[in-house]
């Protein structure tokens, strides 16, 4: 066996110094490269957020064009049907003021008006003789943008003359 000294040089004070500085090395290398993934995924965040909120923007932008379009859609459609019912008054009142004019002996018992597909008045009552009903049919026949139906026509226990008339309006 031979002797061993003590070792007086620095050696393990390097070695222990290498190892030192290896480590903070790699810690160093290790905040780094979280310290970048933070800062990558920062960026990538703010650009996803800004991306977010340019498409909530369109988004806002397209809905508000929808409700605008959606208004005024409600807007025509209210218009139509103002101008549908205006033009409907305005022909029941043109054809009652026609009803008016037509020179008969005897009653017209109701109107009654349907509005269905196609808007169309049926008119009944009782005349005192045939010819009264012919005067009737001419007088219809003789109106413009008018057609008629006789739905009914007989004679009552009084010896009158009961009709139902069918007139619709030409378009």
């Amino acid at each position: 066996m031979e002797w061993q000294g003590i070792n007086l040089t620095n050696y393990h004070q390097e070695q222990w110094l290498k190892a030192i500085k290896l480590r903070f090395i790699q810690y160093l290398i290790v905040t780094l490269f979280f310290i970048l993934s933070a800062t990558i995924l920062y960026w990538s965040s703010n650009s996803v957020y800004s991306q977010y909120v340019g498409y909530q923007t369109k988004n806002n932008q397209i809905n508000k064009e929808i409700s605008n379009q959606k208004m005024t859609l409600a807007r025509i459609k209210l218009r139509q049907q103002r101008k549908i019912e205006a033009i409907n008054s305005q022909n029941i009142e043109k054809f009652l003021n026609e009803i008016k004019q037509i020179p008969i002996n005897g009653i017209i018992n109701e109107i009654n008006i349907k509005h269905n597909i196609t808007d169309y008045f049926l008119l009944s009552g009782q005349l005192d003789n045939q010819q009264s009903f012919e005067v009737v049919t001419q007088y219809l026949s003789h109106l413009k943008n008018i057609t008629f139906s006789v739905d009914m026509l007989q004679t009552n226990s009084d010896y009158q003359l009961d009709f139902v008339i069918k007139i619709s309006r030409v378009k």
